[in-house]
C-alpha cells in the first residue's frame, strides 16, 4: 500500500514538475533564437529587423548610464550613427523565466572596438549585459536592456 502512494504522489507531482520544466525550456531555446537575431541585427544595422525586436516601450541603459528609448535607438542604427563591427564572445549567460518574461544575464568581453558611435570607438572593457524579454503577441521582444562596466576589485 505505501508503495501505491508513493507511485501516486510521484505521478501527481512530476505532471506539474516536467511541464514547467519544459515551458521553462522552450521559453529560454526561444529567446536564444530571437537572441541571435537581435544580434545579427544589431551587426547589420539592420533597423528594421530591430524594430520588431524592440519592444514599444523599449529602453537601453548604456555603460555610462544614458537611457535611450525604442525610437531614439533605431535612428541611431538607421543613420549610421551607432555601428557594430563585432559582436563580443559571451560568458555565462543566465536564464531566469517568469512566464512570458525572459531575463538574460551575460558577461561579454571585447576583444577589439566592437562598436562607434558618432564615428568614435566605444569602450573595450568587460561589460555585464542584462536583457528582459517579452513574449507579446507570439514573439519575443526586448522591452529592457542595460550595459554595466565590469571593473576590477
Amino acid at each position: 500500500m505505501k508503495r501505491i502512494l508513493e507511485f501516486c504522489l510521484v505521478a501527481c507531482v512530476s505532471q506539474y514538475v516536467v511541464p514547467a520544466q519544459s515551458t521553462r525550456d522552450t521559453a529560454v531555446r526561444e529567446v536564444q533564437q530571437a537572441s541571435q537575431l537581435l544580434n545579427d541585427a544589431l551587426l547589420h544595422g539592420d533597423s528594421n529587423a530591430l524594430a520588431v525586436l524592440y519592444a514599444d516601450s523599449y529602453i537601453h541603459v548604456d555603460q555610462y548610464g544614458e537611457r535611450t528609448g525604442k525610437q531614439e535607438r533605431l535612428e541611431e542604427f538607421a543613420s549610421g550613427q551607432r555601428r557594430f563591427q563585432a559582436t563580443s564572445p559571451h560568458e555565462d549567460v543566465r536564464y531566469e523565466v517568469y512566464g512570458d518574461m525572459v531575463i538574460v544575464s551575460q558577461k561579454s568581453t571585447p576583444t577589439v572596438p566592437s562598436q562607434t558611435f558618432n564615428g568614435r570607438a566605444v569602450s573595450v572593457r568587460p561589460t555585464t549585459v542584462t536583457r528582459v524579454w517579452v513574449k507579446r503577441d507570439g514573439r519575443w521582444q526586448v522591452a529592457l536592456a542595460q550595459t554595466t562596466p565590469i571593473t576590477p576589485h
